[in-house]
């Protein structure tokens, strides 16, 4: 299986919170692998998503937290929650403002292990 066909199955899992409405698997580099707009659609979510790690991991820096391990960012009506993966990419979830963030937060943690393994079984 592709890291693409794995993407898609971790955003199905993902839609079964019923408050996540948008699932993108980045390049730390910004270009998406997968995202579920079609492309005439899509925004920069991708740059986004890999911009938010860069963030993550400047607050982590000064601020003595450890090596960054993601980033949850809320907005007034929605948050994203979003994973580095060891391959090199990047799992985020966009959900509705009222979904349980920790809850969300442990299954992309789960998801983005489940991303690596088939990366890692495909290498």
């Amino acid at each position: 299986m592709s890291l693409r066909e794995a993407a898609a199955e971790v955003a199905e899992a993902l839609h079964r919170v019923a408050e996540v409405s948008r699932v993108i698997v980045a390049g730390r580099d910004g270009l998406p692998l997968f995202d579920e707009l079609a492309l005439a659609e899509r925004d920069h979510a991708a740059a986004a998503t890999a911009a938010a790690l860069g963030v993550a991991a400047l607050v982590s820096e000064a601020l003595r937290l450890g090596a960054p391990h993601g980033a949850i960012v809320e907005g007034e009506d929605a948050v994203v929650v979003v994973r580095p993966l060891d391959c090199g990419f990047a799992l985020a979830a966009v959900a509705d403002a009222g979904v349980d963030v920790g809850d969300l937060h442990r299954r992309v943690r789960r998801h983005a292990r489940e991303l690596d393994e088939v990366h890692a079984a495909g290498m």
